[in-house]
């Protein structure tokens, strides 16, 4: 049996009522995905060590299935704790005004779906990224039976047209260049035609990833880098390179599924759905 985790990371809070919109992701997830396939999930909620057990208590009773609870401060790679001062490389990857406007939890976040998973869900073939902000409203489970079945590597439901801002990419297209040289590859490293997918809601064959030196090589140029902590690289952006430059297979555009991003007031994927 494949194993599979949807999962999210998210941060404590003070209020129970601030879980609200943890919560009523989790519901759309059992609405929309749990209860109308025969898959097995693992749902896990990452966290930085800032749930109380109360709360986590809260976000358990009030949600339709079981959940795991896991503190990324607790084991694994401790790069994304370490005192940012000193993950600036002003040489490659300098900061921006843009890119300084971005909180150090928003680099957490970005350095963890691109660096630190595969650490993280060690024993799972599969992770269904859903963000705390994403609510499903459509997705056919047939598909995501089929996505998995076949082992799709990489699958989202929206691409968009672009990677990011220049101001938060400073020194990405150099280092892809450097990385292709030494490792001679016949790719195109300008980025400038790569799109990024909308990876708050991704699904990702770990084992796959896990396993392609070129593209683990490549993750660990970009740690050593200091690039999302420094220049706000973002994951989307680094997993659109990676989908499109260095995997073999191109990734899937499952854009079936029907979900409101509530951080952009955005209804992804509209068809005719009342927000």
């Amino acid at each position: 049996m494949k194993k599979i985790a949807i999962a999210v990371l998210t941060r404590g809070y003070e209020s129970i009522e601030d879980y609200n919109n943890l919560i009523f992701r989790n519901k759309s997830i059992h609405e929309f995905i749990l209860s109308k396939t025969n898959l097995e999930f693992d749902c896990i909620i990452f966290h930085e060590g800032n749930i109380t057990e109360s709360h986590q208590k809260h976000i358990s009773n009030e949600s339709p299935f079981s959940l795991i609870f896991k503190n990324i401060k607790e084991c694994g790679d401790k790069t994304a704790f370490d005192d940012s001062r000193d993950l600036v490389n002003k040489e490659l990857c300098p900061p921006t005004e843009l890119s300084s406007k971005f909180p150090l939890g928003y680099k957490h976040m970005c350095y963890f779906w691109s660096i630190n998973l595969f650490e993280y869900l060690l024993d799972y073939e599969y992770v269904i990224r859903i963000d705390e902000d994403v609510f499903i409203q459509e997705i056919d489970t047939k598909i995501l039976e089929a996505i998995i079945d076949q082992k799709i590597k990489f699958a989202a439901p929206y691409i968009c047209p672009f990677l990011d801002h220049p101001d938060v990419m400073v020194g990405l297209e150099k280092l892809t260049k450097e990385f292709s040289e030494k490792n001679n590859l016949k790719i195109n490293s300008n980025i400038s035609n790569v799109f990024a997918p909308n990876t708050n809601m991704m699904i990702l064959n770990l084992d796959y990833y896990r396993d392609h030196t070129i593209i683990q090589n490549y993750l660990l140029d970009i740690k050593k880098s200091h690039g999302i902590y420094s220049n706000r690289w973002g994951d989307a952006t680094i997993w659109g390179i990676i989908t499109q430059k260095l995997q073999e297979d191109p990734f899937y555009l499952c854009d079936d599924v029907v979900y409101f991003h509530d951080s952009h007031k955005h209804l992804v994927n509209k068809r005719d759905k009342n927000v």
